[in-house]
This record gives structure tokens, sequence and C-alpha cells, in this order.
């Protein structure tokens, strides 16, 4: 995990890419699409041939020119590493409103994180019938 400045356009292009944007303070910004695509994160690159691939990326970034990606929330370690990174940040910041205002933060970080694995958990099990975004909608189609 390299911490450095990351622009979104390198991070995701649309197709496979689950990205969630966190700026302290908030809004939080989630798109969520499944199918065949590619992401770019940092000097990594990836291509999935795979329709039931999904790649999700997490960015935390604030006022300290930080930011953090975790990519693949199936694994528990890599969110672990993200929330911790995330708490290594917080304990950073100078004044109280500023940590409470970061606490509130990683509170709906925490909420957002279990929904995308939750979203990504359902899709997985349904095999071959996955859930995509379709204009907005949520629809199930086989792809």
């Amino acid at each position: 995990m390299r911490s450095q400045r990351i622009s979104k356009r390198g991070l995701a292009s649309p197709g496979s890419t689950i990205m969630v944007e966190v700026v302290l303070p908030p809004p939080l910004i989630v798109r969520t699409s499944y199918g065949r695509g590619r992401a770019v994160a940092g000097d990594g690159y990836y291509d999935s041939d795979l329709s039931t691939q999904v790649i999700a990326a997490t960015v935390i970034e604030g006022p300290w020119s930080l930011a953090i990606v975790i990519q693949g929330l199936g694994s528990l370690e890599t969110v672990i590493q993200g929330l911790w990174s995330l708490a290594t940040v917080i304990q950073g910041l100078g004044s109280l409103a500023t940590v409470i205002q970061g606490l509130g933060s990683l509170v709906i970080v925490i909420q957002d994180l279990w929904s995308l694995v939750t979203v990504i958990r359902a899709s997985l099990i349904q095999g071959p019938w996955m859930l995509r975004q379709d204009m907005g909608n949520m629809v199930y189609g086989y792809n």
C-alpha cells in the first residue's frame, strides 16, 4: 500500500470498478458498476476479462495530500489496513474539532465499506445472474 496523490481519472474507468471517495470532512460519493473493464491505481494496471470480477477502490484524501487506495475488498486484511491508515491520519490532526469530524467520517467509511462488502458478496453468490447498474437503476440480468 503506497501513500501518494492519485487522480480519479487514473484510478477508474467505466466498466468494472466500484469507487468510493471519502473527503474529510464529508461528502461521500459512491459509484458502482459491474461487468468488464479496467482500472489503473498508482503504478499498477489491471485488466479484467472475467465478467464476475469486481474491483473495489477506496480513496481517502484530505488536506494533508495523502491518498490511501484499497483494492479488492474481498480481503479483510486489506480493509483493516485501510482503516488503520485512516486512524493514523486522524491521530495526526491538530484540533479537537478536526478530530471529531474525522471520527464522524470514519463511522461513515466503516458503514459504506460494510455496504460495499454486502453488495459484492450478494453479487458473487448469484453466480452468472449478477446485479448490475443500468442508467441509475439496479436490474438483474445475465452478464
